[in-house]
């Protein structure tokens, strides 16, 4: 023990060591732990599994104290359970693969079983669970260790408890939390009779004054999660704050990586600051998440989106996936957002049938009601100045009068007659992409919250197209997933090969990390029935095909985005 202290101490590295002592028999049992506390070691999720089975753990005591019987979970064997492919640069980007073997799956274990007891494993090798408890002092093991004889104990003689518990007196000559966003733990003395049951390690109360607090700063579960995901980042190495709300339209957080590298997510993306988006409820309302990634595009910053569960998760990828509705005759069905503004003192209102806005393939922008178009104009338009063909109501001397569409004037005592039949028109949200994918990282917080913070996992999609047998069916696949969501027939229409292609490989690789199609196998993979042609400029390209609307649009409506700038999707 005084041989790894001193390693420690000597590399300046900050360190929690804790001995438990069971009585027995006349003996002593002894278990003793030890964790390394700066961020620098931290492997997260699958990706950080990839990395530590090729690349190592430099920070791994078993290796360096093997002979004295030291074992770690970096030391523990998991090759057997995973085929694992880690590539540091393949066009330029961090590649990884992590696949279950089925050579340890027991006989009358199912393949989702034995996932789970694999996931398990893997668990137990990364180390999350066991570094809480050391720092909260738990005396408690993840069975995963004891069922695979990973649970080091041993016994002496009592007489000899002495030589375990002596005071260590090598101190550092620099403060080792001094460069570290990681904070010193605190350590709050228990009763010993407390230590064995309690193992619920709290996070800190939010600090937030009431008599200051903004109405944007959301509920309390909202800012629950965001300051359980700030405890789960700065406990891996990454430098969060929150961020002050005032009215204007900020992020919750904001995550300051090192040259784009982000701990808790073990990769690195494109900006040095990242917008960090907690979702408790918005997952329900998609235009509020699109808002908040329209924040971030606008900056030219990735985002992080936080939701409370995977199956919030999965709704929040469905509508950012595709960043409108559904495709109909009419065009692009876009999500809503909140009530149109009053025009001159009037409301614009429909009856309870069917209201919907739709954005077309030439960039306008279409309200049908019935199935009748009422309203048609450009994409990009102010919508308080153009003619609208609905209905409209206003509130005079206590009254709602209606101008229904074919000029009827109706008059309503009270608003709750007036809600009964008519309700106000919602804006249209007019995304600046058709799909953000690409922009965003997806997370959420999984059900271990009773035993910890509550960790925080990346979503991962597994559309039908990246589960095709061999590159040849997988491309096909997708780019007939491309044309049925993405592109819509244009007579007249060129759509160049390669802008297509450089678009739809930013959802590919979000969705795999699989070998992406080059362009010309991306354009063998779209359905026959699209052709090819060749340009004036001498570049192929979709012919009479084009985007379901344009990349790029910028509606003067976005709340995050300023209506003057120029996106160049």
């Amino acid at each position: 023990m005084a041989d790894v202290f001193d390693a420690l101490t000597h590399a300046r590295e900050p360190f929690v060591h804790q001995l438990i002592v069971e009585p027995g028999d006349g003996k002593f049992y002894i278990t003793s732990r030890l964790a390394p506390l700066s961020p620098d070691y931290t492997f997260e999720g699958k990706r950080g599994v990839a990395r530590l089975l090729k690349e190592g753990a430099n920070a791994d005591l078993a290796r360096a104290f093997n002979n004295v019987g030291v074992t770690s979970n970096f030391n523990i064997d998991i090759d057997d359970y995973l085929d694992i492919e880690y590539n540091h640069q393949i066009n330029g980007r961090t590649t990884h693969t992590v696949t279950y073997k089925d050579g340890m799956r027991k006989r009358y274990d199912t393949k989702l079983q034995h996932r789970k007891k694999v996931d398990a494993f893997i668990d137990a090798v990364l180390g999350h669970t066991e570094f809480s408890r050391l720092l909260r002092g738990s005396t408690g093991w993840k069975s995963t260790l004891k069922d695979y004889e990973y649970y080091g104990r041993f016994w002496i003689p009592p007489a000899t408890i002495g030589y375990f518990t002596e005071t260590y007196a090598h101190y550092y000559d620099h403060d080792p939390w001094q460069h570290t966003v990681r904070g010193a733990p605190v350590f709050t003395p228990r009763e010993i009779g407390d230590i064995d049951i309690r193992t619920d390690w709290q996070t800190p109360n939010l600090e937030i004054d009431e008599e200051t607090r903004h109405q944007t700063d959301g509920t309390d579960e909202h800012l629950k999660l965001g300051q359980d995901f700030i405890t789960f980042g700065r406990a891996r190495g990454d430098d969060i704050t929150r961020v002050e709300q005032d009215g204007t339209t900020q992020p919750d957080q904001l995550l300051t990586t090192d040259n784009g590298y982000i701990n808790l997510l073990e990769k690195k993306v494109e900006s040095d600051i990242v917008h960090v988006e907690p979702e408790w409820e918005n997952s329900s309302k998609p235009a509020n998440i699109l808002t908040n990634v329209e924040r971030a595009v606008a900056a030219d910053r990735h985002v992080i989106l936080v939701f409370k569960s995977e199956a919030a998760a999965d709704r929040a990828y469905t509508a950012l996936r595709t960043t409108f509705r559904e495709l109909t005759d009419h065009g692009a069905r876009t999500f809503q957002g909140d009530v149109f503004p009053e025009i001159d003192g009037e409301m614009l209102v429909t009856p309870e049938s069917e209201s919907t806005w739709y954005l077309t393939d030439d960039d306008m922008l279409v309200h049908v009601i019935d199935g009748e178009v009422v309203t048609c104009c450009p994409a990009e338009a102010d919508l308080t100045t153009v003619e609208h063909g609905c209905a409209t109501a206003r509130y005079e001397d206590g009254k709602y009068i209606v101008t229904t569409r074919d000029g009827e004037t109706l008059i309503y005592e009270n608003e709750a007659a007036f809600k009964r039949d008519w309700t106000r028109v919602t804006m249209p949200h007019v995304p600046i992409d058709i799909s953000y994918l690409q922009y965003v990282t997806i997370m959420y917080k999984t059900d271990t919250a009773s035993e910890d913070t509550g960790d925080f996992v990346e979503y991962e999609a597994t559309p039908a197209w990246e589960r095709a047998n061999g590159k040849q069916n997988r491309y096909s696949e997708f780019g007939a997933e491309i044309a049925e969501d993405f592109l819509v027939e244009a007579p007249g229409a060129e759509l160049n090969v390669k802008k297509c292609h450089t678009a739809m490989m930013g959802l590919y690789q979000w969705c795999t990390n699989k070998s992406a199609p080059k362009k010309e196998w991306f354009s063998r993979g779209l359905p026959d029935h699209i052709k090819r042609k060749d340009t004036t400029d001498g570049k192929k390209a979709l012919s009479d095909h084009t985007w379901v609307f344009s990349r790029g649009l910028v509606s003067p409506h976005l709340p995050s985005v300023d209506a003057e700038i120029d996106l160049t999707l």
